[in-house]
């Protein structure tokens, strides 16, 4: 995995010791904003938010999105089956999770379709190395590790698109005359991704178990690393 440039949590704070929820709400957004800053300073992401996006690379975006989203609802049945012995609080934050992601692989096909690829293909296809191993990590941290750290898998994802979502939305818009037909998938996260993030801090502000929040934090982190590695990992955007 790519080194990722920002630190999740202040070492010298250790996860070890207890903190208040709000305590580690807080720690954990600031560090995932500075985490979402890096992420918008990738050449990838600069010449996209820049206009300099073409259509394959725009595609081979939103193919590599599904390979990654579809992955989304059986993770999260894994964590809630894992979970079962948990806070009720924290089973329903995982079903009310489960609830929220259903559908979006299929608004990505769609654009993938409403913009001249192939979604069939796209469906059937392997994903690319740095969205295997986003999708590897996932699964392995459910099933070997703590299953709450999940959440820092959400975390991560949502912190960033409901960042980049929209601006991401208005470029390609600009740059490729995509009407919203083909942009279903990044007008539906820009719309939730706000509400979504807010609910998965609230739950932030209850945890209150140094493991769980250690674990969180560890996976928010990774992600983060993950995702950089996704981005750098799309067709560099040359001219058509």
């Amino acid at each position: 995995m790519t080194s990722f440039p920002i630190q999740m949590l202040d070492r010298s704070e250790p996860m070890s010791r207890s903190h208040t929820g709000s305590g580690f709400q807080d720690r954990l957004a600031s560090a995932a904003g500075r985490c979402v800053t890096s992420l918008v300073a990738l050449p990838w992401m600069t010449d996209t938010l820049a206009g300099r996006i073409t259509m394959t690379t725009y595609l081979a975006f939103l193919t590599e999105t599904y390979h990654h989203i579809r992955h989304t609802v059986p993770l999260l049945r894994l964590a809630r089956a894992r979970t079962a012995g948990s806070d009720e609080r924290l089973r329903r934050a995982v079903h009310q999770q489960f609830v929220e992601a259903w559908g979006y692989d299929s608004l990505l096909l769609r654009d993938i379709s409403e913009c001249g690829g192939d979604a069939h293909m796209a469906r059937l296809g392997r994903p690319a190395p740095a969205t295997r191993r986003l999708i590897e990590y996932a699964y392995d941290n459910i099933e070997a590790h703590n299953p709450l750290g999940v959440f820092g898998m959400i975390y991560a994802v949502e912190a960033t698109r409901a960042r980049l979502a929209a601006p991401v939305a208005r470029a390609v818009t600009t740059a490729l005359s995509v009407g919203p037909e083909g942009l279903r998938y990044l007008s539906a996260r820009a719309e939730a991704g706000q509400d979504n993030l807010m609910v998965i801090e609230r739950l932030m502000d209850h945890l209150v178990d140094p493991s769980d929040q250690a674990a969180i934090a560890e996976v928010t982190q990774t992600m983060f690393g993950l995702l950089a590695d996704f981005l750098q990992g799309l067709p560099a955007h040359a001219a058509t």
